[in-house]
């Protein structure tokens, strides 16, 4: 018999399974709350309301508890998070990296709780690379912008632009390529998948690569690679921000950062304005190292492939919605005193 977990579930869940635009948060959320609801009984009468959501869209409920379930990308915060804090009881984050930003903007509780992938779905599957005989393919999912692509762009450049027997397949999210390009595009050694595919069909592109590369300037938690790490492909990763809490060395080829300024957008409807904030900038050098380490020594490559697929058995969905009990519970006792 389930046991019974006192929460109301605010966030609306995308019940669409597809890899779209903007859907990171929709998709954890969907996983999230089947996860609690596969395990616990949910009672939400007189419970307190927890929103699983990005800053803008969270909103208090009177008279009762309301906790934001919320990440960051950098450590610099719109004033969204500043008000959104001020509304909640409590925050609930995706890892350390996200709850020392937090940290200081606000003296709220904070709580991690990770993610989770499901390895049931996201399978491990052992690659084999024959030079001279198949193109090395690297994956990079995700959306082709400064955050995620702009430093693989370069090292693409400098590195392998020219290099006839490698590529770089790009899934987009669904939305950042215009229409009239078509669903895949072929540039050079780019294969360009503007396709919105299910889960299933994007498990077996994950297969189809020998290796993934995610030089990101800065991640909330980084589902994307642990996502490849439980498929057992080598992920090359930059080494700092949210996916420090589960990519290292024994399981992943991290890539050195130096902190840097990047330029990004901030404001609403027509009064957006450019403003220059801190960022982890990979190094191009180290991006490189890695990226050749895995392509010409790939035997050893699969070899941490391999314990990264251990490591993501112990990130699931079902341990994940353990977790985030642990803290509903934890914050809906009486011990605890929470300002309304």
């Amino acid at each position: 018999m389930k046991e019974t977990l006192r929460v109301e579930w605010i966030s609306p869940v995308n019940d669409k399974d597809i890899i779209g635009n903007s859907l990171g948060y929709g998709l954890a959320n969907k996983n999230m709350k089947a996860a609690l609801e596969a395990q616990y009984n949910l009672e939400w009468r007189q419970a307190p309301a927890l929103h699983f959501v990005t800053p803008q869209f969270f909103f208090r409920i009177p008279n009762k508890k309301n906790y934001i379930y919320t990440m960051c990308e950098h450590e610099w915060l719109s004033d969204d998070y500043k008000i959104a804090f001020e509304k909640a009881d409590a925050i609930i984050t995706v890892s350390n990296f996200c709850k020392s930003v937090f940290e200081r903007y606000t003296d709220k509780p904070i709580y991690v709780c990770p993610l989770g992938v499901d390895t049931s779905i996201w399978t491990a599957k052992k690659r084999v690379f024959k030079p001279g005989k198949q193109k090395f393919r690297w994956l990079y999912c995700g959306a082709p912008n400064l955050r995620k692509f702009s430093i693989m762009e370069e090292v693409w450049k400098i590195f392998l632009k020219d290099f006839a027997d490698v590529e770089l397949y790009i899934k987009t999210t669904g939305a950042d390529i215009p229409e009239e390009l078509g669903d895949i595009v072929h540039s050079n050694n780019w294969i360009i998948d503007n396709r919105k595919l299910n889960i299933k069909d994007l498990v077996k592109l994950y297969h189809s690569a020998h290796a993934m590369v995610f030089l990101h300037l800065g991640e909330g938690y980084g589902l994307t690679a642990l996502e490849a790490m439980a498929t057992q492909m080598p992920v090359v990763v930059s080494n700092h921000t949210g996916t420090l809490d589960f990519c290292n060395k024994t399981n992943s080829f991290p890539v050195l950062v130096d902190m840097g300024k990047i330029q990004v957008l901030v404001g609403k409807g027509g009064d957006v304005q450019t403003k220059e904030i801190d960022a982890g900038i990979p190094s191009i050098i180290s991006a490189m190292t890695q990226m050749a380490s895995v392509m010409y020594k790939y035997d050893k490559a699969n070899d941490i492939a391999r314990q990264a697929v251990k490591d993501a058995r112990k990130l699931t969905w079902e341990n994940a919605a353990k977790r985030l009990k642990e803290i509903i519970e934890n914050l809906d006792s009486p011990s605890v005193n929470l300002a309304n």
